[in-house]
């Protein structure tokens, strides 16, 4: 391969770099699944709605996601829907969001890390 070629062609991996495996929001998204499965727990499961408190424990990870689609106009989607639909539409779309801020938040400290040349423990010396 000639010198031009090689500046032509890019490299290898240059289009998986977006694809590459993303630890922050692995976590991210596992931690989510952990409050899901521990709040349907502590409720008794998402048909046992029956009591104010059973309700608030299934609510509390669909919260935020609810409140941001009120607040956006599209509260109507989850008007008469059942916990088992609602974790499925919102939740489900919760995980790829969650990932997509680890993604986010990891490219952000690199670039924080490029730019300083230190570690981030150093940023407030």
């Amino acid at each position: 391969m000639t010198q031009a070629q090689a500046l032509k062609s890019p490299p290898a991996d240059a289009g998986r770099r977006w694809l590459r495996w993303n630890w922050t929001g692995f976590v991210l998204c596992v931690l989510y699944l952990y409050l899901c499965v521990i709040c349907i727990g502590m409720a008794g499961g998402l048909g046992a709605a029956t009591t104010a408190w059973q309700r608030t424990w299934l609510w509390y990870p669909l919260a935020p996601q609810t409140w941001l689609l009120d607040h956006v106009g599209l509260g109507w989607v989850m008007d008469c829907t059942s916990w088992r639909d609602a974790y499925l539409r919102v939740g489900g779309v919760t995980l790829p969001a969650l990932f997509a801020l680890g993604v986010g938040a990891e490219r952000l400290v690199r670039h924080v890390r490029r730019q300083r040349g230190r570690s981030p423990c150093a940023i407030g010396r």
